[in-house]
């Protein structure tokens, strides 16, 4: 359609409009486009009068685009090519999900995107339609049958183009305890890079699996930093979501290990799963964690577990100027919500600032004993009481959960 350009003048003058390039036309303030791809420069002018004198021109740019000429990239992440998904029994859906990406998003449109499951549509839906960014989609299927299953992906796009990808997968209740590697040395964070990416492949399923533990090793590549540093690790749920998985602090100058029950994380970990591993080091030569998830076989409490994050960030207290730096949140619980875990992240990490530890009531450092109140409906609920005593000081690992909301249904 036409675009009516828009401009005023702080003079009240009338703006008139000067086509500069493109593929357009311009009558008055009316900008048509002529259906080729390209650039188009539009100037606006007020050229004053015996009163006022001539405004600065503004011109404005833009492209046009052909979504012909442009094809989404599409990734089956749920269930993943070639891979078994686990089910109790044939009465449980499962949820497919799928990424995809269009350079120049924020123009072209995805007007459908479905997939085919031996014959069967599904239509899927996003969580953010407006936010080109996000890209993934997600719907919910049941299995009919045990065995091998193929799925082709569609996506139509603004114009009519359609772009298709398939996969198959296998549906299966004849499974034993499974064990899955992810951060096998391969991501290493340095000083100069403290943020890496990359995905792993996760078995998909649904009332098979009653727990979910990680074993991590928190290794260093050759020197360790001799300084203790946070970091995390965060993972993209089916809603395209970052979520955080743990939150970490390095002991001095070592390497170390921990177990850690990640048995809230079951709709978050299936399929193929980005993760971002993040520290802040400025010393030694960095650090190549590795992560192994043993899935046990049994019938967990719930079938469907949703998680979703409530806070991501460092919160200072002790800081006499505020008091209380955790924002409040305003959570709503779906009707079909039975249960619900809050799981916190605190560390005793503060730092002794200013003027007589201006931003610290004890002058602490690292290791600072306070409790923590958790209110809900202006209640408390949960005192957490930051400290545990060894010797010598500190522990070989602080590693714990973030701080989620865990709906299950």
């Amino acid at each position: 359609d036409p675009i009516h350009l828009e401009a005023t003048a702080t003079s009240g003058l009338p703006v008139t409009y000067e086509l500069l390039e493109g593929p357009a036309t311009l009558d008055g303030n009316v900008l048509t486009l002529t259906g080729d791809s390209g650039i188009v420069k539009v100037k606006a002018n007020q050229e004053g009068n015996e009163e006022w004198q001539a405004a600065p021109s503004v011109t404005r740019t833009f492209e046009v685009v052909d979504p012909e000429d442009y094809t989404p990239e599409i990734t089956l992440r749920r269930p993943y090519d070639g891979t078994m998904v686990y089910v109790s029994d044939l009465n449980s859906p499962i949820i497919i999900a799928l990424s995809a990406y269009i350079e120049h998003g924020d123009a072209i449109k995805f007007e459908s995107v479905t997939c085919n499951i031996n014959g069967e549509t599904v239509e899927l839906m996003t969580s953010y339609p407006n936010d080109p960014t996000n890209g993934y989609w997600y719907a919910s299927w049941k299995p009919t049958e045990y065995g091998t299953h193929n799925m082709t992906a569609t996506i139509k796009q603004s114009g009519g183009k359609e772009t298709s990808v398939s996969n198959s997968f296998e549906v299966t209740n004849n499974y034993a305890d499974i064990s899955v590697t992810a951060m096998n040395g391969e991501l290493q964070i340095t000083p100069s890079v403290q943020t890496v990416t990359s995905e792993y492949v996760f078995p998909s399923h649904v009332g098979a699996f009653n727990e979910i533990t990680m074993h991590y090793d928190h290794n260093c590549i050759a020197g360790c930093d001799p300084y203790d540093r946070v970091g995390y690790c965060r993972v993209k749920n089916y809603r395209g979501e970052w979520v955080e998985l743990y939150r970490y602090v390095t002991p001095f100058g070592g390497e170390c290990e921990d177990n850690l029950n990640v048995t809230d994380y079951t709709s978050v970990l299936q399929g193929l799963v980005e993760f971002e591993l993040y520290f802040q080091t400025w010393d030694g030569s960095g650090y190549n964690p590795t992560a192994i998830f043993d899935y046990t076989k049994g019938t967990p409490e719930y079938k469907y577990v949703d998680m979703n994050e409530i806070w991501f960030g460092i919160y200072d207290f002790g800081d006499y100027a505020n008091q209380q730096p955790v924002p409040v949140v305003n959570y709503h619980f779906t009707p079909e919500t039975e249960k619900a875990n809050l799981k916190v992240i605190t560390t005793g990490h503060n730092w002794s600032s200013g003027n007589n530890g201006a931003y610290n009531t004890g002058n602490a450092a690292e290791f600072y004993e306070a409790t923590h109140g958790i209110y809900i409906n202006d209640s408390k609920v949960y005192d957490q009481h930051l400290w545990r005593a060894c010797n010598p000081n500190p522990a070989t690992l602080s590693i714990t959960l973030p701080t989620v909301i865990s709906p299950v249904f």
